[in-house]
């Protein structure tokens, strides 16, 4: 996003944020993180998707290259130029002008254990790329491994996060 001379949208890849939880029962939950989001206009779920806007670095005094997302300003709903993931429509960061708001009622209570899994909506190939000719292969892919299905996120992986991924409670607040 750019604020500058004049303002320009977040653009990037699009990104399906999706969020997994397990209810009373004990049965796996999920929803798009956008029914967890309410637009303070229309007072219903946000539906504005997420793009990856990379963030950004900066120099720090002594030098040092920072990734300024590591502030904390990974997936937004108002706009932060250090933003990695934001909506790309105008959402001010005032607290009186603000967009969205928590969908408290759908947002399992507090505490409970909560996996975010992010999925990129990648575009798909061009018919002319498709055609272009490919002199090897990067890598030496056997059939079996040709068949193998792509790993889905299954009852079982709710149950545990990913253990590079820090466990969070639901919050009930939206940035």
């Amino acid at each position: 996003v750019q604020f500058h001379p004049e303002y320009v949208p977040a653009s990037g890849t699009e990104i399906e944020v999706t969020v997994y939880w397990k209810d009373d029962d004990g049965q796996v939950q999920t929803a798009r993180a956008q029914d967890w989001i309410r637009n303070t206009e229309t007072n219903e779920a946000m539906t504005e998707p997420w793009v990856f806007a990379g963030s950004g670095f900066w120099v720090d005094p002594s030098g040092e290259k920072v990734y300024q997302a590591e502030a904390g300003d990974l997936i937004c709903v108002a706009n932060f130029a250090t933003a990695t993931l934001d909506v790309p429509v105008e959402s001010s960061q005032a607290n009186h002008l603000l967009s969205y708001t928590a969908y408290t009622e759908r947002i399992p209570p507090l505490e409970t254990p909560v996996t975010v899994v992010l999925h990129p909506k990648l575009q798909p190939e061009t018919e002319e790329a498709a055609q272009e000719p490919v002199d090897e292969p990067a890598e030496d892919v056997t059939e079996e491994a040709a068949e193998e299905p792509a790993e889905d996120v299954t009852e079982e992986a709710a149950e545990e996060p990913a253990e590079d991924v820090a466990e969070e409670p639901a919050d009930e607040t939206a940035e």
